[in-house]
């Protein structure tokens, strides 16, 4: 997607079709202002208006644009009788709800289609009008592009648009075996376990551009244990909480839940808990049948009662192969460390290979897959630290 602040190719070529002379120099901003006053019919106006900011966008004043913008927004002379145009112009300076509004007037006067359609969807999202956005992306669905750029890769990118502004809940559940957890487990060790868990959430006010806002339950208990510790109902461990994604572009995770022992060996604690991740290539392609795929991800609690700190760090790359329409396999490597600060030895580093199969589903003409099943096997070598970082990984989870 082009960056925020870029004029439409199609608007430019319209306003300067008849302004070759004022986009020469800073002066000519300066210049299409003083007609945009002068001129006394609406059209007039209007086109000096957005002539003006564009000529500043163009030479990267953007708060200048801004500036004018909202002046002759909030004057009126904006956004006059071509308001396709100036929403485009308000998309350009960063006034995505003004935007919304001259679309919506765009729409009255011919419906909006192909990628204005897509366009009006983008600036909807930014402004948390998730309903809207929603709407704006089916219609470019409906509508598709023939323009070279839009292809099946591109088309399913807008199905996952729709398909994250559409969620307002979810559910995952796991089954794994191998080192402890130090995270989402209650129990503290360096042996290897076979776990199992769950948890559900509900998203509170939309997706919010990305800055999303979720209340959680979960549960996770020891099935069984390498050197016969604690397993069973007694390790019952749960939590109520409720998390923050606080950027837009960046995905960290703050989290603040109450643990609670469902079980006897369980605890009753407070935790804090912080997570990070950049990743790429972990969703479906249609563009080619193999990519790259890799993953950073750092985690981190501290149980206040406890005062205990638990952490756990991966990088991972690999490659994958699309082998269906709905299916990626992907083999990879990885170096992964631990760290809990009650054991003698509180750090672990442990790295080697593994294979993932993901199977995707629960799709919409509309939407992209909201769910998948996936089944992870790898082994790591011991680099540093005790048997944390030695051993078998295998495990099964499922996202709903």
């Amino acid at each position: 997607m082009s960056t925020r602040y870029s004029l439409p190719l199609a608007l430019i070529a319209v306003v300067s079709a008849g302004s070759t002379a004022l986009a020469q120099t800073p002066a000519a901003a300066d210049q299409a202002s003083d007609a945009s006053v002068a001129y006394q019919d609406a059209d007039s106006r209007a086109y000096a208006s957005r002539l003006q900011i564009m000529e500043l966008v163009q030479q990267g004043r953007i708060e200048e644009a801004r500036a004018a913008f909202d002046r002759d927004w909030t004057s009126g002379i904006l956004p006059g009788p071509a308001p396709l145009d100036a929403a485009n112009i308000a998309v350009s300076v960063g006034r995505d709800a003004e935007a919304q509004t001259a679309f919506r007037q765009a729409d009255a006067q011919a419906p909006l289609s192909g990628a204005t359609a897509l366009n009006a969807g983008y600036s909807a999202r930014r402004i948390g009008d998730d309903a809207t956005a929603i709407h704006w992306f089916q219609r470019g669905l409906d509508t598709w592009p023939t323009d070279a750029g839009f292809d099946e890769q591109r088309r399913f990118e807008i199905r996952r648009e729709v398909e994250t502004l559409q969620r307002t809940w979810g559910a995952t559940g796991s089954v794994s075996y191998g080192s402890t957890s130090t995270v989402s487990s209650g129990v503290v060790g360096a042996d290897s376990v076979l776990q199992a868990g769950g948890e559900v959430y509900r998203r509170i006010g939309g997706y919010n551009n990305g800055r999303t806002l979720d209340v959680f339950g979960r549960v996770f208990s020891t099935l069984d244990s390498d050197v016969g510790g604690p397993t069973g109902g007694d390790t019952t461990q749960g939590w109520l909480g409720v998390r923050y994604r606080p950027f837009t572009q960046t995905n960290l995770i703050l989290e603040a839940s109450r643990m609670i022992a469902l079980g006897d060996l369980a605890r009753d604690d407070w935790m804090l808990r912080a997570a990070w991740s950049a990743e790429r290539g972990s969703d479906l392609r249609f563009d080619r049948t193999s990519w790259p795929a890799w993953r950073l991800y750092g985690d981190v609690a501290h149980l206040v009662d406890a005062d205990q700190t638990l952490g756990v760090a991966e990088a991972r790359y690999g490659h994958a192969w699309r082998t269906s329409e709905r299916d990626v396999v992907t083999p990879f490597v990885t170096v992964r460390g631990y760290y809990d600060s009650v054991l003698a030895e509180e750090t672990a580093v442990g790295a080697g290979p593994g294979i993932s199969w993901r199977h995707w589903f629960r799709e919409s003409p509309y939407a992209a897959p909201a769910s998948w099943i996936d089944l992870i096997l790898g082994y790591q070598f011991s680099v540093s630290g005790d048997a944390r970082g030695e051993g078998v990984f295998v495990g099964v989870a499922v996202s709903y």
